[in-house]
């Protein structure tokens, strides 16, 4: 379902498909289960959280509205920190 509805984003809006190509890479067939969240019962909120982290690892481009710009910043400082932790769920890291 998950990826039929990616097919249709990206059929649509071809700019999502870097976006959806990491979510897919790193959050189904399970692998969102790897995500710590506070709440270690709830499997909604770890594929909530994974979709979240790779959704900013594949943006490429944000508006250029003030509070965009903000978080483009932000994704700037923190990415280097989230690919560690995405290295570190598939195996070729540390944390």
């Amino acid at each position: 379902m998950v990826k039929s509805a990616f097919w249709k984003y990206n059929l649509f809006s071809p700019e999502t498909k870097p976006l959806t190509d990491e979510i897919t890479k790193n959050c189904l067939d399970d692998k969102y289960f790897d995500y710590v969240t506070s709440e270690t019962y709830c499997d909604y909120n770890k594929f909530e959280l994974c979709a979240n982290v790779n959704a900013l690892m594949g943006c490429q481009e944000f508006y250029s509205t003030p509070s965009c710009e903000a978080l483009a910043e932000n994704v700037a400082i923190c990415k280097p920190v989230l690919q560690d932790y995405l290295d570190y769920l598939n195996g070729s890291g540390s944390c």
